[in-house]
């Protein structure tokens, strides 16, 4: 079933709420139409309709989708019907009342675990029934304020069957979750990035000033936009002139003022029709000034939609010099909850900004989002959640699935072959959460997902896996071979897009409140033994080269800095330096000192980032964090003995662009000969 159907499903079972409600005979006429065309966040307006004492009575109803269809799991939808609702669909159908309990108290189990230090929302059999008098009065009698409504529900519907319809769609059970205090992480992510045209038609009625100034315009929108104006310059002029021949067309009395132009003259940005009170304007006028627009905006459609780009580009950019605190903020909260489950011995494995919610007044969320110290983030769905705190280190197999965005491989393979190949599953599982984490901290950032490309593979892995039967043997190569591919991927998409949204990245800086302990204490745990790593391959280049032969100058070597090598680097690439010293060993020499520097520059990094985390009010940019935290996640869910990945995913500064040419210099055995003993002096200059 398409999501189309389960959304139709939903709406039709809250047709026959708002029949309940009404009190309304099972004969009495009932229907729904859909009030739009879909939004461009994929949620739908309906209207219900109950005819109930010979008249039509109505009400408002949105329904839409949360996050992906991840086939292993629950589909969820988002229904908003006075209350902000939440409603799970399993992927394998409920039909027995106790099962369905069962599963409500499992997920209940979890959230014992977690509560009170991370608010949870679980599912209720009161969500929506509470609301509707005549149930109540069916169950029992029950208040709707009576604080002991849900296990007073739960009591009468297992003694009476006929009770149990309200909780289901299409004839199935379905889960239930009141979300009306709090915001989704995803809208509050959305809201940061969304710029639709409304927003863009706004923009330039407010800012229409700079139509008719070029200065002011490319104040505005930058100089290298100026060409924009240049086309609009002469859109208008063309609009001028074709308005002075329709008024001396239609003989009109006078002249139409400068002001009136510059306001139809807007039109042709919202495609609005011109309407005018005034008695001036016939509307045989009006019809032909609207035939005159519609015309130049056709005409001119790519001068325009070049506009408002440029204007949604503006808007974009003003959104986030606006945004970046709550940016940082929404993201050190994303790494506190990463702590906290942690600490609690919990993995919810399922992760994404559709299952969290903002702890906080949602009417107040924007004067509080910028402070991660006002507010704490929340989780709604527990379906793949696993306890992972048991002093034997055996838990229940949690539900294989996730959302491929947000998942890894992992996510889809049973504990005992995570166990076999990995060791510590507690840490894979843990890390499954990170995983999810970093891809919800750049789409904090960016609006954009991470893992676009990655996440394409996880199906395809799965139809390999249940299509072909294999032995445990077998089991392990494949899950290696394809791990391999996966993290190969994730590693060179991470890479791509930090260099592509560098400047961005940078720019957001994440405070590490206090209670994001263990995920600091990870990262700097990494930098560390990436510290040790770097130095020990610095020390071992350093000592198998046979340019510098003196321990003391290859020890002044290993302990110069980034800036002193590239000294070292200009001098050998001055031609009037060394004239002896063949070409081919001076290229052989670059390209040492730039491995070296390149090394150099990596612990640097790492050695400044590991000062900021110990400092009084540790900060890290976004840029720097994703990295660590990916890197951390990839060693801990892949062995380098199954395989190398793409190398790195941070690029030094100023590297060289020639170094192939320096390469293709070489030779199988170059000539040294020569005066030499120049290498050891550049060592000490």
């Amino acid at each position: 079933m398409d999501r189309m159907d389960d959304i139709l499903n939903v709406v039709r079972y809250f047709l026959s709420l708002y029949q309940l409600h009404l009190g309304a005979k099972k004969d009495d006429s009932a229907l729904f139409v859909r009030a739009d065309s879909g939004t461009a966040d994929k949620n739908f307006k309906y209207q219900l309709r109950v005819k109930h004492d010979g008249h039509w009575l109505t009400r408002r109803l949105t329904v839409g989708p949360i996050g992906e269809d991840s086939g292993a799991k629950s589909k969820c939808y988002k229904a908003i019907y006075g209350d902000t609702v939440v409603i799970k669909l399993p992927p394998e159908q409920i039909q027995n009342y106790s099962d369905y309990i069962a599963e409500i108290k499992n997920q209940a189990a979890i959230v014992d675990l977690l509560e009170p230090e991370i608010e949870c929302i679980t599912p209720e059999v009161s969500v929506l029934l509470k609301n509707i008098p005549s149930f109540l009065k069916m169950a029992g009698d029950i208040q709707k304020d009576d604080p002991g409504l849900e296990k007073k529900l739960l009591k009468r519907m297992g003694a009476y069957s006929k009770l149990h319809d309200y909780l289901k769609i299409n004839n199935n059970y379905a889960f239930f979750m009141n979300l009306s205090r709090y915001s989704f992480v995803g809208d509050v992510i959305a809201d940061m990035h969304t710029v639709n045209d409304s927003m863009v038609i706004e923009e330039i009625h407010n800012t229409s000033e700079v139509l008719w100034d070029s200065m002011s315009f490319a104040n505005q929108y930058g100089k290298e936009r100026r060409f924009v104006w240049d086309q609009m310059n002469a859109v208008y002029n063309q609009y001028s002139k074709e308005i002075d021949n329709l008024i001396k067309q239609k003989k009109l009395a006078s002249s139409v003022p400068g002001y009136k132009l510059k306001e139809w003259f807007l039109t042709l940005f919202s495609e609005k029709k011109i309407t005018e009170n005034s008695s001036e304007y016939s509307p045989k006028f009006l019809s032909a000034l609207n035939d005159l627009i519609e015309n130049i905006v056709w005409d001119s459609r790519e001068a325009i939609e070049t506009y408002k780009n440029g204007v949604s580009d503006h808007i974009k950019e003003t959104q986030f010099i606006r945004s970046r605190t709550k940016m940082g903020a929404l993201s050190a909260n994303l790494l506190e909850l990463l702590s906290m489950l942690k600490k609690k011995g919990v993995a919810i494995r399922d992760l994404k900004p559709d299952n969290m919610f903002i702890k906080g007044d949602s009417s107040r969320i924007s004067l509080f989002l910028a402070n991660p110290h006002e507010y704490a983030i929340g989780v709604i769905d527990f379906e793949t959640a696993v306890g992972i705190k048991a002093v034997s280190k055996k838990f229940p197999q949690p539900l294989l699935g996730g959302t491929p965005a947000y998942a890894t491989l992992s996510n889809f393979i049973v504990n005992e072959l995570l166990r076999y190949l990995l060791g510590d599953i507690t840490r894979v599982l843990h890390l499954q959460d990170w995983y999810a984490t970093i891809g919800m901290i750049y789409n904090v950032v960016t609006g954009n997902g991470l893992f676009e490309e990655t996440k394409k593979l996880l199906p395809q892995i799965m139809a390999m896996m249940q299509r072909t039967p294999m032995d445990k043997d077998q089991l392990v190569n494949f899950f290696k071979t394809n791990s391999r591919l996966f993290w190969s991927s994730a590693a060179r998409e991470l890479k791509q897009k930090l260099e592509a949204d560098k400047e961005r990245l940078c720019a957001v800086e994440v405070p590490l409140i206090e209670t994001a302990k263990s995920v600091r204490k990870a990262i700097k745990q990494d930098l560390l033994y990436e510290n040790n790593k770097l130095n020990k391959k610095i020390y071992e280049h350093v000592i198998s080269q046979n340019y510098f032969s003196s321990t003391k100058h290859k020890k002044r070597l290993f302990e110069s800095s980034v800036s002193k090598i590239e000294d070292f680097i200009k001098i050998w690439k001055n031609p009037a330096n060394f004239p002896k010293v063949p070409q081919a060993t001076k290229a052989k020499m670059l390209i040492f000192l730039k491995e070296v520097q390149k090394l150099k520059y990596q612990s640097e990094e790492n050695t400044a980032l590991l000062r900021k985390l110990d400092g009084r009010n540790p900060r890290i940019s976004v840029y720097d964090l994703l990295p660590l935290m990916f890197n951390t996640v990839r060693k801990g869910m892949y062995k380098e003995a199954w395989g190398a990945l793409v190398e790195g995913v941070r690029v030094a500064p100023n590297e060289d662009k020639n170094d192939q040419d320096y390469e293709a210099t070489l030779v199988t055995s170059p000539d040294t000969d020569g005066d030499d003993s120049g290498y050891e002096k550049t060592i000490v200059v």
